[in-house]
């Protein structure tokens, strides 16, 4: 029995590698290193795409995906390649899927096909930085603040409220690494109001200072 299973939504980028003539192949191949970097697989499918004639966009999306995915998966059980090309080939043979015949039968060509793929140095970029950000607990997903009034009644409720407290309630969802999303609440004053507008545009200030030493570096933000 294989040492991995291949999650259902990724084996037709699977077949899609070993469907490829060689040709598409080795364009494939070459826009992965120049297609700009990007952190979102689907933007950088994007970007492979547009130096891609001989593969539809939706096609590279699929394997673009699938081969992210792989090289997580593969950097976290600390696995070398080629031992993870072949746990991929025992899973695509256990499978017995017919759509993927053509790959059983050319064991070869396809563990050569993946192996240059995986050890695309854009892939690899893209993935780590994928990585970096799956590593924490929980991830943000979004915001959102209600602001009411709440009544302050006197001992007879039947009398009009006596005062009134504008409250803000603001609420935050996130992913956890499970990728399942949870939510909490905390209340706000009108001074809380204003440090977290402070503390947001202060962030925003230091994002802008950093974007510069990364464009001062040459280097690319990922931003995600």
């Amino acid at each position: 029995m294989a040492a991995l299973d291949i999650p259902e939504q990724y084996l037709d980028g699977v077949a899609l590698i070993g469907g490829l003539n060689d040709e598409a192949f080795n364009e494939l191949v070459s826009a992965l290193e120049t297609a700009p970097l990007a952190f979102r697989h689907r933007l950088f499918a994007s970007n492979v795409a547009s130096e891609v004639k001989s593969i539809s966009q939706a096609d590279i999306s699929q394997i673009v995906e699938m081969l992210i995915s792989m090289n997580i998966v593969r950097r976290s059980a600390s696995v070398e390649i080629s031992e993870f090309i072949n746990d991929v080939y025992e899973a695509v043979v256990d499978l017995g899927d017919e759509e993927l015949d053509s790959i059983v039968e050319q064991e070869d060509q396809f563990k050569t096909r993946l192996s240059r793929l995986l050890s695309s140095k854009s892939l690899e970029v893209v993935s780590k930085a994928q990585s970096v950000i799956l590593d924490h607990e929980r991830r943000f997903c979004s915001v959102r603040i209600a602001s009411s009034i709440s009544p302050v009644f006197g001992s007879d409720a039947e009398q009009p409220p006596l005062a009134a407290v504008i409250t803000h309630t603001l609420r935050i969802s996130y992913h956890l690494e499970s990728n399942d999303i949870k939510e909490f609440f905390v209340e706000l004053s009108e001074k809380d109001l204003k440090k977290l507008s402070h503390s947001i545009k202060r962030a925003g200030q230091k994002a802008k200072a950093l974007k510069a030493i990364l464009d001062n570096e040459k280097l690319p933000n990922l931003e995600w």
